[in-house]
């Protein structure tokens, strides 16, 4: 079983997560800065968040996700005021399931 079947099937199991954690180690001290790294993670968040949306059908693009994640601001027809408010329970699930 690879390393992401491990961590959504077993999310528990101690060689996924200490995988994980050697390269989110590595990735770090790869980067020239700690200001680099930050943008990197930021940039993966964005784009979990809207893969993890678009699978379910949210209609959201990346820019729209991404611009909504940096300002909380909801741009576009009524409609998609549920779309937004997906994002942000994709987000909170996320913050509850890494802590």
């Amino acid at each position: 079983m690879n390393l992401i079947c491990q961590l959504v099937w077993k999310p528990q199991s101690a060689t996924a997560l200490d995988a994980l954690r050697r390269a989110y180690s590595l990735a770090r001290t790869a980067l020239p800065s700690q200001r680099a790294f930050s943008q990197l993670m930021n940039e993966w968040r964005f784009e979990h968040v809207h893969h993890s949306t678009a699978i379910e059908g949210n209609p959201l693009s990346y820019q729209t996700v991404r611009a909504f994640l940096e300002t909380r601001l909801v741009s576009g027809a009524p409609q998609l005021i549920d779309a937004n408010l997906e994002v942000l329970g994709t987000v909170e699930a996320i913050v509850v399931n890494a802590s």
